[in-house]
């Protein structure tokens, strides 16, 4: 590889880098505790393979700004249309799950549960998806069941969005 192909390759994958750093409008963000960060990943490749836009921290959050993390947080919920959460004993006992859960409350943001374990919700979980049946991804990853969901949901927003 010459210089000049190193410096191009270089420069995109800064590009691409940068983009996903950038505040834009994304059909899904992604909550989930960092110890369920594989399960995410693989639901985020999933449904960015179906062509939808997605937010996660591990990706998307500036490594070392933790002096914007929450605003930037925030700014990603707001600019999502559906808040899905990876779902797990862990993830409900995180303050950082529950602080972004509450702001998609607040913001009145359609959601999703994708269970991927057999803990008993919270109260906040409880009430966050109350009448809302989760996937459930115990026994399996039940993909194709989480990208018809968040399909049909996108569709319900559009609807929504659409009537106002």
């Amino acid at each position: 590889m010459t210089n000049q192909q190193r410096t191009t390759q270089t420069l995109n994958q800064r590009i691409q880098q940068e983009d996903h750093y950038s505040v834009v409008d994304r059909d899904v963000f992604i909550c989930h505790r960092s110890t369920d960060n594989k399960k995410a990943l693989k639901v985020l490749d999933a449904l960015e393979a179906d062509g939808h836009t997605c937010w996660i921290s591990s990706r998307n959050l500036r490594p070392d700004d933790s002096i914007n993390y929450w605003s930037n947080i925030e700014e990603a919920i707001e600019n999502c249309r559906v808040f899905l959460v990876i779902s797990s004993q862990s993830a409900m006992l995180s303050k950082d799950v529950q602080k972004e859960l509450q702001l998609a409350n607040k913001m009145n943001k359609a959601k999703i549960e994708y269970k991927i374990d057999e803990s008993v919700h919270t109260t906040l979980f409880k009430r966050s998806f109350d009448g809302v049946k989760w996937i459930e991804a115990i026994k399996g990853d039940n993909i194709e069941t989480l990208q018809e969901r968040v399909l049909d949901v996108l569709e319900e927003v559009e609807t929504k969005q659409q009537s106002k």
